[in-house]
This record gives C-alpha cells, structure tokens and sequence, in this order.
C-alpha cells in the first residue's frame, strides 16, 4: 500500500511540474499562417520567457525578458506591461504550441550555437 502511495505521489508531481523544456525556438506559424519569411525565436530558461528576431543577419530583441509563471497542466501566466496573459501550451516532441488569448503559435526547438 505504502509503495503505491508512493507511485502515485510521484506521478502528481512530475504531472504537476511539466514545464516548457529550456531552450531556443523558432516561430514557424502564426493562426495557420507561415512564418517561413520571418527569423522570430522565442526562448525559454527555467521562468524566464523572451522573444528577438534576426534582421539584417543581426539579433534584435524586441521584448525584455518576462518571468512566466506555471499553474497546473499545461498553463502559465505571463505579464508584460502590467497586462496578465493566460497562456497554454502543447508539447510534442520538438514542437512547441501555444495559446495566447485567441492566438495559436507553433515553434519548433532548434540548437543555436551562442
């Protein structure tokens, strides 16, 4: 009995902690419209989520960094600019969607040497 108590607390918490994978991903659509034009990222380090694009073969970041907070699932908030965002999101493999409002982004992880 112990031992599935067990099981089942670790499975709550790992359930409860699944957070966006650290790292760099590139915006690829945008409400089923194709950002191949585009060079826009998004990156994610722990509880900080930021966003540049490449112009002219130059990083440009055009937000500051914003601290995301998860709730349980596979939600988080983010406030920028004293406005709160409910944002959800979907993990498949190296692909990355997410919810913003009515919006939906698609990303995919891509390995950028820094």
């Amino acid at each position: 009995m112990k031992r599935l108590l067990l099981i089942l607390s670790i499975m709550v918490v790992n359930s409860c902690s699944n957070k966006i994978p650290d790292g760099t991903y590139r915006a690829i659509n945008y409400n089923n419209n194709s950002l191949a034009h585009v060079k826009q990222y998004f990156t994610f380090e722990g509880d900080e989520f930021g966003k540049y694009i490449i112009r002219y073969g130059e990083k440009f970041v055009y937000d500051s960094i914003n601290i995301i907070k998860y709730n349980r699932g596979n939600n988080f908030l983010l406030t920028r600019n004293d406005t709160i965002y409910k944002c959800k999101y979907f993990i498949k493999q190296d692909t990355l969607k997410l919810e913003i409002n009515e919006n939906i982004i698609t990303l995919l992880k891509v390995d950028l040497k820094r």
